[in-house]
C-alpha cells in the first residue's frame, strides 16, 4: 500500500470520529486503529496529530489527500458545522479517489495495448525456431517466453486491486513452494513433460501449507468483506441503530463476528473494517461515511472487473492465434520434411515431433502465466499457481494431440 492509498482508505474512520469529536481527537483516534492497514503511515498521521498546528503540518502536504485532511482540521477550529465539514471532507476525498482510480486504468490501458503486442514476439520466435531461422534451443526460448510474460504479468498485477498480504500470509512457505516449483520443472525438462508442472507444484505446496497453519480459510473471510460492509451500510442507511446493524451482521456473516471477537488476519480490507467497526461502536455512525465506503468499494470491484476482463480477452485472443500457429507449423514443417534438399535451401526446418515438443511446451507456460496472474489477486498466489498449472498441462497434451492431428 502506497501513502496516497492509506489516506484514502483511512477517510471514513476519520470522518466518523470527526462527526462526534474534535479533529486533534479523530486524528488521534484514527491513527491509533488503522495501525494494521500501514504502521509507518499510522504512525506518521498521529505524529502530525500531536505537534502545535496539525493543520499547517496536513495542509502543507505534498499528496492532495492528504491536505484534505488538513482543510479538515482548519475548517473545523474555524467552527463550521461538522454535518457540513464531514460531507465536504469525504468528497473531496472521494473525487480525489475516482480520479485516481479512473487514471490508473486509463495508464493501465495504454501500457496493456503496448505490452500485448510484445507478448506475441515469443510466438514469431517460435515460428523462426521452427524453421531453423534462430540459432537458440529450447530453454533459451522458454526463457525469453518467460521474460516477456513476467513483464505483462507484473504489470497487470501492479494494476489490480490486492488485499491480503502475500509475505504476512504464505511467509516462509515461498521458499518451500520455489524449491517444489524448480525441482518439477527440472524434472519435467529431464522427462519431457510439461514445464506448467513447476507451477501446479509450487501451488500445491502452497495450498498444503495453507491446510496445514490453518490459514485457507482467509481468502474466503477475504472475500465476505465486501458484500458485509454493503449489508451494514445498507442496514444504517435504513435507520437501523448502530449496535443493533452491528449485531444483525455478525450473525450473518462470519467475519463479522470474527472482527468483534478481534481476530486478525493480514488483509487491508479486514483491517479496514475492523477499524470502522470500533469508530461506530465508539463514536457512532456517519452516513456520509458509509456512503464512501460503497463507493470505494464499488470502484475497487469495478477496476478489477475490468482488468480482468482485458486480461481474459488477451488470453482468448492469444490462444486462438496460439491454436492457429500451431496448426500452420504442423502443416508446413511437415511439408517441408518432405521437399527434396537442394542445398541452396533459405530454411531449415527443424524435424516435425521436435518442433511440435517445443510448441506445446511454450504455449503450455504461456497459458500457465497467464492464468496465474489473472487469478492472483482476486483468489491468492496458490489458486492462480495451481489453476494455471494444471491449464497449462492441458493445454500441453491437447497441443500434442492436435500436432500429432494436423501433421
Amino acid at each position: 500500500m502506497n501513502r496516497e492509498e492509506f489516506y484514502i482508505y483511512i477517510a471514513p474512520v476519520f470522518a466518523t470520529y470527526l462527526s462526534h469529536m474534535s479533529s486533534t481527537e479523530a486524528l488521534r483516534r484514527t491513527a491509533a486503529e488503522v495501525e494494521d492497514l500501514d504502521r509507518r503511515y499510522s504512525r506518521e498521521l498521529l505524529m502530525a496529530s500531536l505537534t502545535p498546528n496539525p493543520a499547517s503540518v496536513l495542509s502543507s502536504d505534498r499528496l492532495a489527500v492528504v491536505r484534505q485532511y488538513g482543510f479538515a482540521v482548519s475548517q473545523e477550529e474555524a467552527g463550521v458545522p461538522r454535518g457540513v465539514l464531514v460531507q465536504s471532507f469525504l468528497q473531496s476525498v472521494k473525487s480525489i479517489a475516482l480520479g485516481r482510480v479512473e487514471a490508473t486504468m486509463q495508464h493501465f490501458v495504454g501500457l496493456f495495448s503496448s505490452m500485448s503486442s510484445l507478448m506475441f514476439a515469443p510466438l514469431l520466435l517460435l515460428f523462426l525456431y521452427a524453421y531453423g531461422l534462430l540459432p537458440l534451443d529450447l530453454l533459451s526460448l522458454l526463457g525469453i517466453a518467460g521474460v516477456f510474460s513476467s513483464m505483462t504479468g507484473f504489470l497487470i498485477y501492479r494494476s489490480m486491486p490486492r488485499d491480503l498480504s502475500p509475505i504476512r500470509t504464505y511467509g516462509r512457505s515461498i521458499l518451500l513452494a520455489t524449491a517444489a516449483g524448480g525441482a518439477s520443472l527440472y524434472l519435467s525438462i529431464a522427462w519431457a513433460l510439461p514445464v506448467s508442472l513447476g507451477a501446479a507444484a509450487a501451488g500445491a505446496a502452497l495450498a498444503i501449507w495453507l491446510l496445514a497453519t490453518k490459514r485457507l480459510g482467509w481468502f474466503r473471510l477475504a472475500s465476505e468483506i465486501p458484500a458485509m460492509l454493503r449489508d451494514f451500510a445498507s442496514r444504517i442507511s435504513q435507520g437501523v441503530p448502530a449496535d443493533l446493524a452491528l449485531r444483525e451482521v455478525s450473525a450473518t456473516y462470519k467475519v463479522a463476528w470474527m472482527i468483534a471477537y478481534f481476530y486478525e488476519i493480514p488483509s487491508l480490507m479486514f483491517s479496514l473494517a475492523k477499524a470502522m467497526f470500533n469508530a461506530v461502536s465508539w463514536a457512532g455512525p456517519s452516513l456520509e461515511a458509509i456512503d464512501y465506503i460503497q463507493t470505494i468499494l464499488d470502484e475497487r470491484e469495478r477496476g478489477l472487473k475490468r482488468v480482468t476482463a482485458l486480461t481474459a480477452m488477451f488470453i482468448a485472443i492469444y490462444l486462438a492465434a496460439s491454436l492457429i500457429l500451431t496448426y500452420s507449423l504442423a502443416v508446413s514443417v511437415t511439408a517441408l520434411q518432405a521437399v527434396p534438399s537442394t542445398g541452396q535451401a533459405l530454411i531449415f526446418p527443424l524435424p516435425p515431433d521436435e518442433v511440435g515438443y517445443a510448441t506445446a511446451q511454450l504455449l503450455s507456460a504461456m497459458v500457465a502465466g497467464f492464468l496465474a496472474v489473472m487469478l492472483l489477486p482476486s483468489r491468492g498466489v496458490w489458486a492462480g499457481l495451481l489453476a494455471g498449472g494444471v491449464a497449462g498441462t492441458s493445454f500441453f497434451y491437447l497441443a500434442t494431440a492436435l500436432w500429432s492431428l494436423w501433421a
